[in-house]
C-alpha cells in the first residue's frame, strides 16, 4: 500500500511534465504503480492534457497540495477570460507575483511600524530627559539667585564691618 502523500507527489510530478521513469526514480515506487496512478488520474480528469500543459508552466515553488482546486480555478478562469489555456499560467504567475509583492509590502509596513514604535519610545525617553534637564536648570538658576543674594548680604556685611572698623580706628585715634 502506497502512502497518500506519495500518490499526490507522483501526480504532481506527472503534471509538472515528468515521465514515468523520472517519477519512479524520484519516489522509489515501481513503474507499474506509477503507470497505475497516472492512468487513474487520467480517467478521472479527461482534461489531463490541459492540466499537464498548465502544470509544466507553473512555478516550481507552487504548493501542489491544492492542485485540483487550483487547476479547476484555472480552467474556469480560462473560460471566463476566453484566453488560450497556455496563457493561464502566465496570468497565474502574475497574480502570484502580485500576491508576493503584497506580502513583502506588508512585511515592510510591519517593519516600519516597529521602527515608528521604537522612535516613539525614544522620543518619550528624550522628552523625559529634557524635562529632567529643565528641572535641573531651574534648580540651578534658583540656587544661583540664592547665592547672589547671599553674596550681596555678605558684601553689605563687609561694608558695615569696614565702616565699623573705620569708626573704631577713629575712636582709638581720638582717644590717643
Amino acid at each position: 500500500m502506497i502512502e497518500e502523500r506519495k500518490k499526490r507527489k507522483a501526480i504532481e510530478l506527472f503534471l509538472r511534465g515528468n515521465n514515468y521513469q523520472t517519477i519512479h526514480e524520484k519516489l522509489g515506487i515501481s513503474l507499474g504503480l506509477v503507470s497505475e496512478l497516472v492512468n487513474d488520474f487520467k480517467e478521472k480528469h479527461a482534461d489531463y492534457e490541459q492540466l499537464r500543459a498548465i502544470g509544466e508552466k507553473l512555478p516550481n515553488n507552487l504548493d501542489f497540495s491544492q492542485l485540483g482546486t487550483l487547476l479547476d480555478s484555472i480552467i474556469k478562469l480560462q473560460k471566463e477570460l476566453n484566453c488560450n489555456i497556455e496563457d493561464v499560467p502566465s496570468l497565474v504567475q502574475s497574480k502570484i507575483s502580485v500576491a508576493n509583492e503584497i506580502e513583502e509590502l506588508k512585511r515592510k509596513r510591519d517593519s516600519i511600524a516597529g521602527e515608528l514604535s521604537e522612535l516613539d519610545r525614544f522620543k518619550h525617553e528624550e522628552q523625559q530627559t529634557i524635562n529632567s534637564l529643565q528641572l535641573r536648570h531651574n534648580n540651578l538658576v534658583r540656587d544661583v539667585k540664592i547665592l547672589e543674594f547671599q553674596r550681596a548680604d555678605r558684601q553689605r556685611d563687609l561694608v558695615i564691618l569696614a565702616q565699623a572698623l573705620q569708626n573704631g580706628q577713629r575712636m582709638i585715634g581720638a582717644k590717643g
